[in-house]
């Protein structure tokens, strides 16, 4: 395999300077190449050719069975041209591919996959060997340089300004007769599944160029020199990527606070363990104090852990930590649109719009009360029909909790059992819980690779531009019917801004932000209340003595004879308490949503750049032993004082804090309030089984807490 470089000398190239360079190789009669070849012992690095490789590099190879080069007209199916140099294709399934890179080889294209039809020349030409940005050569070779087929498999990867390992294979006639495995069988490697095969060789100039077969070579091995090229160039690319590393780090203007070193590309891999990113979080915190950095891959992201941190940075520097940062597995869906995950003038102006509009429609006012109420009693209505019979929570409640946020968002209520709200709560249940799994966690730390892969990522996106799709129908049919003069709901509301802005350029009053905030208040004014009720009822069952209790004091206050209001809520100090607790235990967003600074920040003695990263653990928080009496397991205590009066807790902050606290927690807690009594004062809940045999332990605990699955009776009293 020849380069045939121009301009720059690769890595590689210097790495073996001393070598005897080939003269350059004539090519058969009729072949235009002018470029002189000069071979080069490289390093090798073996790729699964069954998928596209993402890079843009010099040169490439297609490789079937043992093709010996120039290939003869039986194996040679296109020739093309790109600039000076000669672009062969050769016939056979390619089980390989061996890619040369140089300094700069960013993922800027797709390099046609071998699995895909190419067996002509149009389809060669087609794909890109005639065209004049086609990336490089495969450049005249000695024949008899064989490729052997057989052989561990290894995909090629790389980055953006990032050097790409120099990957081309040339094998001595001596070893042609062998696998692979045998060539390099007690090699040694370079990482797992990376081989290093240590083989030198000389060339003699070739003695004839006539024919088809090709200029002979002699080659012999010379392990000792290409050993040390070898060790030259590892040297070189690891310290490229070192010094790349510490040219980011040092251009980030800040100092930013301790933590582990983290090394090139894979940050701190080594310390966060993929699938527990909360506990390892929690351990490096042990070790580095309330306030620390990581990375994940190449993004830095200072973590704030305890009471004091959290409420330093989003209560008193609350403007400078306002910034958002997307989930990496909703960017693809958001992209900084909607209230949530906007920023900027665009998020004052969606926030400033929808708490207006939200109070308008009674959220925290008599109204909405009364609404709450009303779907409390189709809520028991849907319980009796159980008949004390064992049942999944998870259904009526989702339904009852998304159908409060409809009748503000959507100025309707739906029956449950109507199809499209059944499949809509069947993606939001779904999309909640694949945002916490597993994958998910991983996802997050290493998206800018894991994106160009399939994974549950992608159907995450699925899942919500299906309920996008869902959103627009209903802003399409609100302005079909729209009244300017008469708004039904929050859609109305925003179309006739919409309509008043239209002129503003500088507006963010338009459809993609209506339909992604709309998805923002329906997503969130649904899961985590109905996953609060549902960690409460099993919370509630696991201590029955504290169920007995919030019996107690609502047959006192409220008797049987009337539905519950909220008024009762300040008579009712127990029942207020143990909400509080559930809220706390479940912990539902324990790491936040990601939250980032505004502008150059002092921070305790560390200066963080704009834009970087903030992770404010709200789990750390909620589980302080400065704040709380027992900060570990369920105590509605920590919310009671001496005389079992409720108790103020300003670490209480399960919908955050600062600017960025949850816009619907007033509506949420009057619909936790609401809910809890109305189901209380009917029914008693029932395990299957014993009390201390229930398992508390989360289905999912990712970006979300995700309540285990179980199942209950509801006990007419």
């Amino acid at each position: 395999m020849c380069p045939g470089h121009r301009g720059s000398v690769s890595l590689a190239k210097r790495a073996t300077r001393g070598h005897q360079a080939l003269p350059g190789l004539a090519l058969p009669s009729g072949w235009r190449d002018p470029t002189p070849r000069v071979c080069r012992p490289l390093l090798l690095l073996l790729s699964d050719a069954s998928q596209e490789v993402h890079c843009s590099c010099s040169s490439f190879l297609f490789q079937s069975g043992e093709i010996s080069f120039p290939p003869t007209p039986a194996q040679l199916l296109a020739q093309g041209h790109s600039g000076t140099r000669t672009v062969w294709r050769v016939a056979g399934e390619p089980t390989w591919v061996a890619v040369q890179g140089g300094p700069a080889c960013p993922f800027s294209r797709h390099l046609p996959s071998p699995a895909s039809p190419h067996h002509s020349s149009a389809a060669w030409n087609r794909q890109g060997s005639g065209r004049a940005d086609w990336p490089g050569p495969l450049a005249a070779c000695p024949a008899g340089a064989a490729f052997p087929s057989s052989g561990p498999m290894q995909s090629c990867g790389g980055g953006e300004n990032e050097l790409f390992v120099v990957v081309v294979l040339l094998i001595a006639s001596g070893q042609a007769g062998k696998t692979l495995n045998e060539i390099l069988q007690g090699k040694p490697r370079l990482a797992p599944g990376v081989p290093l095969l240590e083989l030198g060789w000389e060339a003699t100039a070739p003695e004839s160029s006539g024919s088809l077969g090709g200029p002979r070579s002699t080659w012999k091995a010379d392990t000792m020199e290409l050993a040390s090229a070898v060790s030259l160039f590892l040297v070189a690319y690891l310290s490229y990527l070192a010094l790349l590393f510490v040219w980011r780090k040092s251009s980030a203007r800040g100092r930013l606070p301790p933590g582990p070193t983290p090394l090139p590309l894979i940050g701190n891999f080594l310390q966060i363990k993929a699938f527990e990113t909360l506990a390892s979080l929690l351990k490096l915190q042990e070790k580095y104090g309330p306030v620390f950095t990581v990375y994940f891959g190449n993004r830095p992201i200072v973590v704030l852990s305890g009471y004091e941190a959290v409420k330093e940075a989003l209560i008193d520097k609350a403007e400078e930590f306002s910034g958002r940062k997307t989930n990496p597995t909703l960017q693809r869906t958001f992209q900084g649109y909607g209230v949530v995950f906007a920023e900027g003038e665009r998020w004052k102006q969606l926030r400033r719009f929808s708490l207006t509009t939200l109070r308008n429609f009674g959220m925290g006012k008599k109204s909405t009360e009364e609404r709450i109420q009303e779907e409390a009693q189709f809520l028991l209505e849907e319980l009796q029909k159980t008949q004390g019979k064992p049942s999944s929570p998870i259904f009526l409640l989702s339904c009852a909790v998304s159908n409060i946020i409809c009748s503000i968002v959507f100025g309707n209520r739906f029956d449950y059992k109507d199809k499209e709200f059944l499949a809509l709560m069947k993606m939001m249940n779904d999309s909640f819980r694949l945002t916490s799994t597993r994958w998910s966690q991983f996802y997050d730390i290493y998206a800018n690779l894991l994106r160009y892969f399939p994974g549950p990522h992608t159907k995450i996106y699925d899942i919500l531009e299906d309920m996008r799709l869902f959103v627009a129908r209903r802003v399409k049919k609100n302005k079909e019917t729209l009244d300017p003069n008469s708004p039904r709901d929050y859609i109305d509301c925003f179309l006739i801004q919409m309509e008043k802005e239209k002129g503003n350029p500088d507006s963010e009053f338009n459809l993609k932000n209506l339909e992604l905030t709309t998805l923002n208040l329906f997503f969130a004014g649904t899961e985590t209340v109905s996953s609060t009720l549902r960690y409460g009822f099993l919370l509630l069952m696991k201590y029955p003595e504290v169920q007995a209790k919030m019996h107690e004091e609502i047959d006192r206050v409220i008797g049987q004879n009337r539905i519950p209001n909220i008024e009762d809520r300040s008579h009712m100090p127990y029942v207020d308490a143990v909400i509080h607790e559930v809220q706390r235990f479940s912990d539902l967003i324990p790491m936040n949503v990601a939250h980032a600074v505004t502008r150059d920040t002092e921070f305790r003695g560390y200066l963080i750049p704009k834009g970087t990263e903030i992770f404010p653990l709200l789990s750390t928080v909620l589980h302080d032993g400065t704040k709380f009496k027992s900060p570990e397991g369920f105590h509605p205590e920590n919310f009671l004082d001496e005389n079992g009066c409720l108790k103020k807790n300003d670490a209480f902050v399960p919908f955050s804090a600062g600017k960025r606290l949850c816009l619907g927690e007033t509506l949420a807690r009057m619909e936790l309030f609401l809910f809890f009594t109305n189901i209380l004062q009917w029914f008693r809940l029932k395990p299957v089984g014993e009390p201390k045999d229930i398992d508390l332990t989360p289905q999912e605990f990712g970006f979300a807490t995700i309540p285990p699955l179980y199942e209950l009776s509801f006990i007419p009293r």
